[in-house]
């Protein structure tokens, strides 16, 4: 195990990014009072159309409770009236494995009509239909040319607070609300109706990646545990994964009718217990930008997961393993 220890370099992102702030606000006091017809900054008065595209009725489902029966169809719109070039890259994930389709779809005049099966999607993928399960994600990313040559991405705009530089893509997240049925980024998974009682059990690990307390840390493959019911019908508690035998841990989970598990920090185990002496207990949350399931129809759980700790006497804060994952099926 290794532990990185975070509060220099969130200190020094600090700085960074109250430095940029200054100069924006800095920037901002030479045009905030200047008279609408002698501004020369295109950033404040050359604004003009991006390009970007949307559904003409609905956009996709979330999920899909039958991975035969997936189906979808509607037409993609150029509402700026600035399009010159769509295109959707699928990325998807079945049972774990990565497979991207360049050019799942593309289309140079507007409106045009977009649609996929399970049975596209299996042989835009190379792989079967069978092939696709519960769990399983698929992630559409568009990219669009404007008329005067300007690529526009569907992912949103990220700041880097280390080198002060903008990345990633140019479509902001307020306009992937539902309102305005984006076409720029949608996904769904495969994910039967969660059922609480169907969920509730003993499991057994499949993998815990190297936190599980027996041994010292390790994959706990073939350990127990149960889940149990929470205080909600949508709330299930892991009652002691890693198998601790210092820390009571009952990781409570808020699961959504889809299967997507989430949680906030909670302890899992005593650190000692996987790595070394010092420390605090280790908590650990969910990935907000990962999925993790709790599937009742087929008694799955994979959980992906940030941890933290601190030095003993202190608080679990500071350190961190860098992420995991769990996995474990119902017996």
């Amino acid at each position: 195990m290794v532990l990185f220890n975070k509060k220099y370099n969130t200190m020094k992102k600090n700085i960074k990014f109250l430095l940029f702030v200054f100069s924006l606000a800095v920037t901002f006091s030479y045009v905030s009072c200047t008279d609408e017809n002698k501004f020369t900054n295109p950033v404040t008065f050359g604004l003009e159309n991006g390009a970007f595209a949307t559904f003409n009725d609905e956009v996709p489902a979330a999920a899909y409770p039958d991975p035969t029966e997936i189906n979808f169809s509607d037409a993609i719109t150029d509402p700026n009236k600035t399009m010159t070039d769509y295109s959707v890259k699928l990325i998807a994930n079945l049972s774990g494995n990565t497979i991207v389709v360049e050019d799942f779809f593309t289309a140079t005049s507007f409106p045009a009509q977009m649609g996929f099966t399970s049975q596209t999607l299996a042989t835009a993928m190379g792989v079967e239909v069978s092939d696709i399960s519960f769990g399983d994600t698929f992630n559409f990313v568009a990219t669009v040319t404007r008329n005067d040559g300007t690529v526009f991405t569907g992912i949103a705009p990220a700041f880097d607070d280390d080198t002060l530089i903008v990345s990633g893509g140019n479509t902001e997240p307020t306009l992937q609300v539902s309102n305005y049925k984006s076409a720029m980024q949608f996904n769904f998974i495969i994910a039967c109706p969660f059922v609480l009682d169907d969920m509730i059990g003993t499991y057994s690990v499949i993998d815990a990646n190297g936190f599980h307390a027996s041994g010292g840390g390790t994959s706990g493959a073939g350990e127990t545990f149960e889940i149990v019911a929470g205080s909600n019908s949508n709330e299930i508690i892991l009652v002691n994964p890693f198998g601790s035998t210092i820390v009571d841990a009952r990781i409570a989970v808020t699961v959504s009718e889809f299967g997507i598990a989430t949680f906030d920090w909670q302890d899992a185990f005593q650190t000692s217990e996987v790595c070394c002496a010092g420390y605090t207990q280790t908590q650990i949350r969910t990935i907000p930008s990962a999925t993790s399931l709790a599937l009742a129809c087929t008694g799955y759980l994979e959980i992906k997961f940030n941890t933290r700790l601190g030095l003993a006497g202190g608080s679990p804060s500071g350190y961190s393993f860098g992420d995991g994952f769990f996995k474990a099926q119902k017996n």
